[in-house]
């Protein structure tokens, strides 16, 4: 099939000039993101020329199937993809598990990328990475490194993953006479100070009484109760010189009978 064609003599010779036949495909301009189809250039287009004349370029994003769990960008058919296609044509299918990002220390189930999410979507999309931290568990009296979920735990995944737990009030056993502090069981030990930080008197013991003057705390009493008389059941009267012995060589002073002793230099207040 051959072209329109048109003739002119100038100066003895004859110039053709190619008119394209507009029925045909080699007049029918190819949209954007096609070609011309191999050897229909002179083939009659008929009612539809796009079709009949014209296939997608296989360079643009038109072309190419977007794998499972994504789907096509939007509006770019026509766009080159530069042999790139899955990154420049396609994007995640949202609400699957391909567009999920799993927790650090997790990986992607397999074969899950066109699952939905749905509300359980953390066990639906991700199973723990057993290379990581998170498959570890610390031995005991210790914990899990705060932020370590994700760290490789390699060949020595105690010291990788793990490091000594705090020890909380909530491990503290106070004193006889002693009662936990509210709220403190998180509250990590101060050392030497720990019963100070923990622990307080219990108000129905023996611990939380003051004895009057010229009474003494009885010894081991902190865990008595202190009953209907706080001071008998906690507290000794202070012993006087009178009850007191001076060492030998010293006398007793005069009128100091019933002087209470008190403090370490019991000697000094009775005897000269």
């Amino acid at each position: 099939v051959r072209p329109f064609s048109t003739g002119q003599r100038v100066s003895g010779e004859v110039r053709v000039t190619v008119v394209d036949d507009p029925l045909r495909c080699r007049a029918h301009p190819c949209a954007e993101g096609t070609v011309n189809k191999s050897f229909t250039r002179g083939s009659l287009k008929g009612h539809v020329a796009a079709s009949t004349c014209c296939d997608i370029d296989s360079t643009t994003c038109g072309a190419h199937t977007c794998a499972e769990g994504t789907r096509k960008r939007l509006s770019v058919d026509a766009q080159k993809h530069e042999g790139n296609a899955p990154a420049v044509c396609c994007e995640m299918q949202p609400d699957t598990c391909a567009a999920y990002t799993c927790a650090e220390g997790f990986r992607k189930r397999f074969g899950v990328d066109t699952s939905q999410q749905g509300a359980g979507v953390s066990e639906t999309c991700c199973e723990v990475d057993p290379d990581t931290c998170t498959s570890y568990t610390c031995a005991e009296g210790t914990q899990q490194k705060a932020g370590g979920s994700g760290q490789l735990k390699g060949l020595h995944p105690q010291s990788t993953c793990c490091e000594d737990t705090p020890r909380t009030c909530g491990y503290f056993t106070c004193a006889t006479g002693y009662e936990r502090k509210t709220g403190v069981e998180d509250t990590v030990e101060q050392g030497d100070d720990a019963a100070a930080t923990c622990c307080q008197a219990n108000a129905t013991k023996c611990s939380a009484y003051v004895c009057v003057e010229g009474t003494i705390k009885k010894r081991h009493s902190d865990g008595l109760d202190q009953g209907n008389n706080a001071t008998a059941a906690c507290c000794d009267a202070l012993p006087t010189c009178g009850e007191h012995t001076c060492a030998e060589g010293y006398e007793r002073k005069a009128g100091v009978e019933d002087s209470m002793l008190q403090g370490d230099d019991v000697d000094g207040t009775c005897c000269q």
